[in-house]
Formats: C-alpha cells, structure tokens, sequence
C-alpha cells in the first residue's frame, strides 16, 4: 500500500448533505459557524477542511453520536471513512490466538 503524505494545513473537500451540515452544528458543540462557506450543488455542500478540522468536527459528532444514533450516525461514518481513506489508517485488529483470560 502506498502512502501520501498530506502536508500540514492542506485543505481538503468533505462532501456533507445540508441536512448532516446543520445536524452537526445545531445539535454539538462545534463552531456555530460551522459549514457557512462552502459550495452548495443541489442537497450537498463541500466544505475544504484540514485534517485538523475534521478531527475536530469527529470529536464534537462523538459525544452526541452516543446519545442520537439515528440522525448523526451517517455524518459520523462518513467523517470517519474519510479521515481513514486521507490517511491509509488501517483499523486495528484483534488476534485471537494471543488474547488469553486473565482471571483472579
């Protein structure tokens, strides 16, 4: 697997359906001018966010994602598949064979 290395502070585009958009900033603590620049194309809107801002946004939307699962949990998925794709995270796996039962 080959990786790119993203420079710190390049902006990159995340692609939100307004309605995820206005979940995520009425419904968490995140900036109350989150998603306000941005290019609308019909439902959608592309905001350019650093990795930084996108981590950010995955810590406000975690919190909430908890208490509502059904309206935030797509947004959540989607900014996780995205921060793991821009960065070739891999998900950690646990190895049976070496887990062992520790008991008193």
């Amino acid at each position: 697997m080959n990786r790119k290395k993203i420079p710190y502070g390049t902006k990159l585009p995340v692609v939100l359906t307004l309605t995820e958009r206005d979940t995520i900033r009425d419904k968490t603590f995140c900036d109350p001018d989150f998603g306000r620049v941005g290019v609308v194309e019909g439902n959608k809107i592309k905001l350019m966010m650093s990795l930084d801002d996108i981590e950010d946004v995955q810590g406000y939307i975690a919190p909430e994602a908890s208490l509502r699962v059904a309206p935030i949990s797509k947004a959540t998925l989607q900014q996780t598949l995205m921060h793991n794709s821009l960065t070739k995270a891999e998900p950690p796996v646990l190895q049976v064979s070496t887990a062992r039962l520790i008991s008193d």
